[in-house]
């Protein structure tokens, strides 16, 4: 992050954080590439938050097709609702009880049909090969002490991004894809690097500014 950059993001931070924060606990809805979804303040926000709206307009750009999709940590359902729409085969998990409740509302008035999990990443999800697994991970390096926390820390060690990685390579096809999102705020080199000591290898990675804040978008294959 360069110096200006980095300057101008802790200037505007506390008032976006302040307004992100109110607008939470207050919005009982969010619209996502035309799709408009009903939210909860103890779920994952998809509009108040960058990271969805930005990983949307990627994994739309992709051929979802018939294609099988694991949306991790799903939350109001979003990615998942939205990659069913374009013709995938969704299941998607969540480790909160009132996200996989508000997806399967969410899912429910869209018309998208999705297979739910409520699931500590991917303990509950059925052996299966998905061609995408998607997850807009925690990236935050710390404890987890409150349900919505669960969304943004990672745990000081990154533990969270570090299971998944491992899990992951479990439940992808051969020539399947795992992609994530998280922002330059957090320590990118250790989080591409536990992917990279996994044995996956990058394939794509893609930067998107929002707001000041840079995201990567970066898609990993096993072979």
């Amino acid at each position: 992050m360069n110096l200006l950059r980095k300057i101008l993001r802790r200037t505007i931070a506390l008032p976006y954080r302040i307004y992100a924060t109110r607008k939470l606990h207050r919005s009982t809805e969010g619209t996502i590439r035309g799709v408009t979804l009903q939210t909860d303040p103890d779920v994952f926000h998809p509009t108040c938050f960058l990271s969805t709206p930005l990983f949307a307009d990627y994994l739309l750009t992709q051929p979802l097709l018939g294609a099988s999709l694991l949306d991790m940590g799903t939350g109001s359902g979003a990615i998942g609702i939205l990659a069913a729409l374009a013709g995938a085969d969704v299941v998607a998990c969540d480790i909160n009880p009132k996200a996989i409740a508000l997806a399967e509302q969410n899912a429910a008035a869209t018309g998208a049909k999705i297979a739910l999990y409520l699931s500590d990443l991917f303990e509950a999800i059925p052996p299966t090969e998905f061609d995408w697994i998607c997850f807009n991970i925690p990236f935050y390096p710390k404890v987890v002490t409150t349900p919505m926390e669960q969304a943004l820390n990672a745990g000081e060690k990154f533990e969270v991004v570090r299971r998944f990685a491992e899990g992951a390579e479990e439940y992808v096809a051969t020539g399947g894809r795992v992609a994530i999102i998280f922002s330059e705020d957090s320590g990118y080199d250790q989080i591409i690097s536990i992917f990279l000591d996994s044995g996956y290898r990058i394939v794509d990675d893609r930067r998107r500014l929002k707001n000041l804040e840079l995201f990567h978008i970066t898609v990993f294959a096993t072979e």
